[in-house]
C-alpha cells in the first residue's frame, strides 16, 4: 500500500506541474495486459518484458512512465533497461530498499502470511530469492528516520529534476510562486539591452550601493515573495532574526 500511495502521489505532483505521466503497477497490469501470466520465473520475466515495452511506448510519446514492480530478477531489470536505451530513451532504476520484516508489516492482502502457510509458492522473499540492484540510479531506504511516503515522493521528484526530466520552471510552479528572472537568455537580448543602456543616464555605484541595487531588483529574500516592513527590517538588522510571529504585513491576494 505504501508503494501504491507513493506512486499515486508522484503522479499527482507531475500532473499538477504540467508533466504528463502514467503509472504502471501489478494492479493495473496483471488484470489486463498480463492476465494470462502466472508467477513462475519464466512468466515473471515475460510480465516485466511486457511492462517495459508498454513503458517504452509511453516514454516515446514524451510521458514520464512510473513502473512500480517487485521485479526480483536482475536479468529482467537489465532487459527492461535495454528495451528503453536501444531507442535512446532514459531509464532510471529506483530501488526501494525495504526489509522482509517491514514488507510483511505493510501487507494488507496478507500474501506473506499465505506464503508462509504454504498457500502460495514461489513467493519473493519467502521461497524465491530477490536479487537487489547493484547499480540503481536512485536508492530509497524506506526504513530510515524521516523517510515516510511524502519524503520518498519528494526524493523522486528531486531526482527527476536533477536528471532534467522536470524543468526548473515546473519546479518553481510546484513551489507555489514564480521566481523573477534577472538575466536574459539570448545574446541578441543582451546586445539589445546594452545598446539601449548607452542612451540612459549613468551613475557611479560603490560596493554598498550595488548591494542595495540588488535588493531593489530582487527583493529582500529572493526567491521568497512579499515585502519586508520597517519592523522586520530593524529586527533583522539589529538582532539577526524576527523576534515575533505577529502578522503585521499584508501579502498579495490577502484582505486587510
Amino acid at each position: 500500500m505504501e508503494s501504491v500511495k507513493a506512486k499515486r502521489n508522484t503522479q499527482l505532483i507531475l500532473h499538477t506541474i504540467g508533466i504528463p505521466c502514467c503509472g504502471l503497477d501489478g494492479d493495473n497490469v496483471r488484470h489486463g495486459l498480463c492476465k494470462n501470466l502466472g508467477f513462475s520465473k519464466e512468466e515473471r520475466s515475460e510480465n516485466i518484458r511486457r511492462v517495459a515495452e508498454v513503458s517504452k511506448l509511453f516514454a516515446d510519446q514524451g510521458l514520464v512512465s512510473l513502473a512500480s514492480f517487485i521485479s526480483p530478477f536482475r536479468v529482467d531489470r537489465e532487459e527492461a533497461r535495454r528495451i528503453h536505451e536501444k531507442d535512446n530513451l532514459d531509464f532510471f532504476e529506483v530501488y526501494v530498499s525495504t526489509s522482509l520484516q517491514e514488507c510483511e508489516k505493510r501487507d494488507p492482502k496478507k500474501l506473506y502470511e499465505k506464503a508462509r502457510a504454504g498457500e502460495i509458492s514461489g513467493f519473493t522473499g519467502i521461497d524465491s530469492a530477490y536479487e537487489p540492484p547493484e547499480d540503481a540510479e536512485l536508492v530509497i531506504d524506506t526504513e530510515s528516520e524521516g523517510h515516510g511516503v511524502e519524503r520518498c515522493v519528494e526524493t523522486v521528484i528531486e531526482f527527476l529534476h536533477d536528471k532534467g526530466i522536470i524543468p526548473d520552471k515546473a519546479m518553481r510552479k510546484m513551489a507555489g510562486f514564480s521566481i523573477r528572472e534577472l538575466f536574459v537568455e539570448t545574446e541578441d537580448e543582451k546586445k539589445a539591452l546594452l545598446e539601449e543602456a548607452k542612451n540612459m543616464p549613468k551613475i557611479e555605484l560603490g560596493a554598498v550601493e550595488v548591494q542595495w541595487l540588488q535588493v531593489l531588483s530582487e527583493g529582500w529574500a529572493t526567491p521568497l515573495p512579499g515585502f519586508m516592513r520597517e519592523r522586520q527590517y530593524l529586527q533583522a538588522l539589529h538582532f539577526g532574526q524576527l523576534l515575533d510571529l505577529k502578522k503585521a504585513t499584508v501579502f498579495p491576494g490577502e484582505k486587510v
